[in-house]
């Protein structure tokens, strides 16, 4: 009983994720509804199926839910997979930055919720926090320079 209740709770959350990912895709960046919520519903089908295989492979070994969805997903879209062209241009429809409005919504959910145990921690974690934050976008954005330039994009 318990598997099914957290099953219900990840439906209802890739609901509430497909709901604000095909409205910004639709109104951001003009992908038409019905394209969007193709594309959109088939990532998160992809997205539960994984949740559903990390759900049962956890009684043998543990490995991060994001692994399984990732190498799910990897797989459906390979050349090896009959479906991966359908999967490809499906899944092209959403625009890469849609999920990070669902993301943010739901991180400000969550740290809206935390938010007395996030203050109890002092401002060294958060001092802490935006360095590494810094340190990552500055890292990516060395490493994407240079490769840029090795290739002769810029």
């Amino acid at each position: 009983m318990k598997i099914k209740a957290e099953m219900l709770k990840e439906v209802i959350l890739l609901a509430v994720g497909l709901v604000l990912m095909t409205i910004t895709n639709s109104y951001s960046y003009g992908v038409g509804i019905f394209d969007s919520v193709k594309g959109i519903g088939l990532l998160c089908v992809i997205a539960f199926i994984g949740m559903a295989i990390s759900k049962f492979m956890s009684r043998f070994i543990k490995l991060p839910t994001f692994l399984y969805v990732s190498l799910l997903a990897m797989l459906l879209a390979s050349p090896i997979c009959p479906i991966s062209d359908w999967i490809y241009g499906t899944a092209s429809k959403m625009e890469f930055l849609t999920p990070t409005t669902a993301l943010g919504a739901f991180s400000g959910i969550s740290l809206g919720k935390d938010l007395k145990t996030f203050a109890k921690t002092g401002w060294k974690l958060a001092l802490v926090g935006l360095l590494v934050i810094l340190g990552t976008f500055l890292g990516s954005a060395i490493i994407a320079q240079v490769i840029m330039k090795l290739m002769g994009t810029i």
